[in-house]
């Protein structure tokens, strides 16, 4: 039976990812391994060739997010910022959508909701690990593997730098022997 890949949401996670507080919602058994705060998260789905699909979008700016590492999986807990969410669609074009979207946004994080990002553990092998400092930054790239045959790209950004914490995300995926 194929385990969960990542998955990302909103207001569908609140008491059940995360608290109105932000904190993780631990499953029964699982306890947090490290947490890190100000630090930024993508995901993308890159099973098709030429058609990658982001899952979860990072934000420009300072990070804001909190990264929760736990002994089962990594989940990222970030507010939601209207106008950080919501500027890039601010062209001519996108405007009735930028628009649409902020109501959208508004409401959620009005009924206390965040946004977050779920990479489980089990059935994922990491494929390769890429890491560089950028001014105060550190940045990652993982590659990971499904055991379905899915391909994903993760990105986490930290400031500042903090190295020892990007080689514990590294070394909660098992690796790929290809």
């Amino acid at each position: 039976m194929p385990l969960a890949a990542i998955r990302a949401g909103d207001l569908d996670g609140l008491w059940s990812v995360y608290t109105s507080s932000g904190d993780v919602v631990l499953e029964p058994g699982e306890h947090v391994v490290r947490r890190r705060v100000a630090c930024e998260l993508a995901a993308f789905d890159v099973s098709k060739r030429f058609r990658s699909r982001s899952i979860f979008a990072s934000l420009r700016g300072p990070p804001t997010g909190t990264l929760f590492v736990t002994d089962r999986r990594m989940i990222f807990v970030r507010d939601i910022d209207v106008w950080r969410e919501v500027k890039p669609l601010m062209t001519p074009l996108g405007m009735p959508t930028g628009i649409a979207e902020s109501y959208k946004l508004k409401a959620v994080k009005a009924q206390g909701g965040r946004r977050y990002c779920i990479i489980p553990r089990a059935g994922l092998r990491l494929k390769l690990a890429r890491r560089w400092a950028r001014g105060r930054g550190g940045r990652t790239r993982l590659r990971v593997d499904g055991e379905d045959g899915s391909r994903y790209e993760i990105y986490i950004y930290t400031e500042p730098n903090d190295p020892e914490f990007l080689s514990v995300v590294e070394g909660r995926f098992a690796r790929s022997s290809e």
